[in-house]
């Protein structure tokens, strides 16, 4: 009976050790916006959607005006922007050491990374000719047929051939850094009017937009006259548009009150909010104006 209870008091705490050694090892999908879907290594397609769960292995496929913000589990955030392809190469989440790593085919992705205090934590992204390693940072990577572009906003990247060969490079705080396609890596230079054009903020998360009225985001209306209602969610927000117009004296987290005219027919109304970082968030609304007869008196 003792050896009974040895061992099965051993099995709980090797359970135990390895429940906390290992975390999930997946991305969080946390703001989507336009197509995009995720494609797995048996070759399922997925569509992304808020909360869609990307791991190790995984491919995804943005699409015009699509964006996408990732998360990792290391609380490393991505915002994935343009038509490209990404894949989610490494993502290693143990008690000693975390890595994780993306392969950026084509496409743009700025990244956010806190700082790493262990040396055994690890984030990289790679592209077709070069591999930039980050320890904390805000950084943008722009990839096309021609070219590699990184951009750092925060902190510094250090850049190295994808082939092995060959010197590094670091890029501080206000420089871009160019990479042809042959492999030859450029010198750093200044980002032209940085202290006014560029991000200087590692903001990634655009405002969130919830529609009141009408509710769900589309209705019917008997009158010309429509007032729609929303609330914007960002702390730092600096601008709201209704079809492009700007809405005056718009508050974040206040109910905002727009009157909006309608025509006969299908109306699209879209709402548009912006954050000092300029991250944007859309939202569609459709409302139908169409006279409702009045009842016949009843006999």
């Amino acid at each position: 009976m003792k050896t009974i209870k040895v061992t099965a008091f051993f099995l709980c705490c090797v359970f135990f050790l390895n429940a906390q050694e290992t975390k999930p090892e997946c991305a969080v999908v946390t703001y989507a916006e336009g197509s995009a879907q995720v494609m797995r290594p048996g070759g399922k397609k997925e569509k992304i959607n808020i909360g869609s769960q990307v791991f190790k292995g995984d491919t995804i496929q943005t699409f015009n005006n699509s964006r996408i913000n990732l998360k990792l589990p290391t609380g490393i955030e991505m915002q994935i922007k343009k038509p490209g392809v990404i894949k989610l190469t490494e993502l290693t989440m143990k008690a000693d050491r975390n890595e994780s790593q993306i392969n950026v085919l084509y496409g743009n992705v700025a990244a956010k990374v806190e700082k790493l205090s262990a040396k055994a934590n690890s984030f990289s992204i790679a592209t077709p000719t070069v591999i930039a390693g980050v320890r904390g940072t805000f950084f943008e990577v722009d990839v096309s047929d021609q070219q590699v572009i990184l951009s750092v906003y925060e902190g510094q990247v250090e850049v190295k051939p994808a082939s092995g060969q060959g010197a590094g490079v670091t890029i501080n705080s206000g420089y871009t850094l160019s990479v042809e396609s042959s492999g030859v890596i450029g010198e750093p230079v200044k980002i032209k009017n940085f202290e006014t054009s560029s991000p200087q903020s590692a903001d990634l998360t655009p405002p969130i937009i919830n529609i009141t009225a009408p509710a769900g985001g589309q209705g019917i209306s008997s009158s010309e006259l429509f007032t729609l209602q929303f609330t914007v969610i960002e702390e730092n927000l600096a601008s709201v548009d209704v079809n492009k117009k700007t809405v005056a004296e718009a508050a974040a987290g206040s109910l905002i009150s727009v009157p909006v005219v309608l025509r006969r027919g299908e109306n699209t109304i879209i709402i548009t909010a912006r954050d000092q970082a300029g991250n944007t968030a859309s939202e569609t609304v459709r409302i139908e104006y169409k006279l409702i007869p009045p009842r016949p008196p009843s006999r």
